[in-house]
């Protein structure tokens, strides 16, 4: 690209860059030079010469030729020597910026390389900017002024590229070549830009992770931090805000609701503490699909001729959080009796009246339950035995509680159950409620037996419930009877001095007459 110029006085030529930050010296207050304001005053200026080759000067003067007179500040005079360089015919300066500026192609057509020169002869020059000094971008040719040249218009120049040396080249016209007494930058950086990754659609309670990686500073080399903000839906914890990759796990959403949205916010700063524009994402939290509820009708009972009797539903369960269940109970077979509340969990009735010498009866009924989504379950059936009045039912009696050691034979006692019908025989059910597994010997034993858990000897004691239930020959049920079994550690009982007599005999028998070693618990004789 090629300008053309009036002559002038001291020149000032302007070309469009984008300066960077470099930080290996404080800014200085903003000063103004010849109408241009630079923002880090002398500190925009180049500070080192990389390389000065002298031109031709045709006219035979000895013009000044010394390169340093470019670093700095313009003083502004043609007079001294001692204000700046002639490159002579095709002679070529190269200059770099160390201090606290470069160049940054930032994609923005305000002048930001200013050329000042001396003189009153229009000497044309070449352009050129590197970023490692020794790879070259023509960026234009300077001819006269005031001119102005756009890195970004060169195909070869990206945004946010960072150029540290310009370079100076004399195009050999018909005088001593330009005379240049400063080469100064003003900062204007492109902000970061934010990107918070695409919207996401996502399950209740599933982990999310936001990403952030996309965003990018506006100038190649700077640091961006990053600082996510939630903007709506139920409150989350993100696990880092200021990372790129922050996590949560998304709010519960019940089976049925509509999807929620939670919005959140990213926005990221430069080295140079200039922040982007704010980038928002949106995650969908969808309710997880409903799944049936299962139907517990209880246990089957055995009651008596009259008696009156609660169905229990209360075991059924829907998996699904938040679900509500409702009951329906029917009677499929058996006398019909009527139901307090076939919408109830537990509803209740009376037992049909039988005479002494009628056979016991059953009665079956069926729950099936239904969640708030309208999923009903799969039926479940509970039996009802109805005995005639000469039967009473039985007495479980589990026996007393007991407190025992670690790994002691415990045999739990259900002798003391009766049935005070003369002639019914019982047979026991025992079960274990709570406390550590362990395996009873024979469940349907009056007296089941078991080895108690193992216990160190730091342990707490532990406590094992067991329940009995006993039925009689005609298939009449006792209420449960429970028992308590406390398992305490074992303790370590101390050695028993034995005394040695008589004194100073020659031969003596040592006995240990009670010891008791627990693992690595010595015994000591002295």
């Amino acid at each position: 690209m090629r300008l053309t110029f009036n002559a002038c006085g001291p020149c000032l030529w302007t070309a469009l860059f984008s300066p960077l930050f470099a930080t290996a010296q404080p800014a200085t207050a903003q000063t103004t030079y010849s109408g241009i304001t630079f923002a880090d005053g002398e500190a925009s200026f180049a500070d080192v010469v990389v390389s000065y080759t002298r031109g031709d000067f045709p006219s035979g003067t000895s013009l000044c030729q010394t390169p340093e007179n470019a670093l700095g500040p313009p003083d502004r005079s043609s007079v001294s020597c001692g204000g700046y360089v002639s490159l002579g015919q095709g002679g070529v300066l190269t200059l770099e910026f160390e201090g606290t500026a470069v160049l940054v192609a930032g994609g923005t057509t305000t002048p930001d390389l200013h050329i000042f020169e001396i003189g009153s002869a229009v000497e044309a020059f070449r352009v050129e900017i590197s970023q490692d000094g020794s790879a070259w971008i023509t960026i234009g040719e300077v001819s006269g002024q005031p001119s102005s040249v756009d890195i970004d218009a060169s195909p070869d120049v990206n945004t946010g590229d960072t150029f540290a040396f310009v370079r100076l080249t004399d195009m050999s016209g018909t005088n001593n070549g330009a005379d240049i007494d400063a080469v100064g930058v003003n900062p204007d950086f492109p902000a970061p830009t934010s990107d918070a990754g695409a919207d996401q659609a996502v399950a209740s309670r599933q982990s999310v992770v936001l990403d952030g990686t996309g965003s990018s500073s506006g100038v190649n080399g700077l640091l961006i931090t990053y600082a996510w903000t939630q903007l709506s839906g139920s409150s989350v914890s993100l696990t880092d805000p200021t990372s790129a990759t922050p996590a949560f796990v998304a709010p519960l959403v019940t089976v049925g609701s509509a999807d929620e949205a939670l919005v959140f916010e990213l926005v990221v700063t430069d080295e140079l503490g200039q922040a982007s524009n704010a980038d928002t994402i949106t995650v969908s939290v969808s309710p997880p699909d409903d799944t049936p509820p299962t139907a517990d009708a209880g246990r089957d009972q055995a009651v008596v001729s009259e008696a009156t009797v609660t169905l229990d539903g209360s075991g059924s369960r829907d998996p699904d959080p938040g679900d509500s269940i409702s009951y329906q109970w029917r009677q499929l077979s058996g006398p019909v009796v009527s139901l307090s509340d076939v919408t109830a969990a537990a509803p209740s009735f009376t037992a049909p009246e039988r005479l002494v010498t009628d056979e016991p009866i059953t009665l079956v009924f069926e729950l099936v339950v239904t969640d708030s989504q309208g999923e009903s379950s799969v039926p479940d059936q509970v039996t009802i035995t109805v005995s005639p009045p000469g039967d009473t039912p039985p007495t479980a009696d589990a026996g007393p509680d007991q407190a025992v050691v670690s790994e002691a034979t415990v045999t739990l006692d259900g002798s003391g159950s009766r049935d005070p019908d003369p002639g019914d025989s019982i047979s026991y059910q025992w079960r274990q409620l709570s406390g550590p597994v362990v395996s009873l010997g024979d469940v349907t034993s009056a007296a089941p037996g078991f080895t108690a858990p193992e216990l160190l000897v730091t342990d707490d004691p532990r406590t094992l419930v067991f329940e009995l239930v006993v039925t009689d020959l005609p298939g009449l049920q006792s209420a449960p009877d429970r028992v308590l079994v406390t398992v305490s550690p074992p303790r370590l009982v101390p050695p028993h001095p034995v005394a040695v007599w008589p004194p100073g005999a020659l031969f003596v028998l040592l006995a240990a007459l009670a010891a008791l070693a627990y693992r690595s618990q010595a015994l000591m004789i002295r």
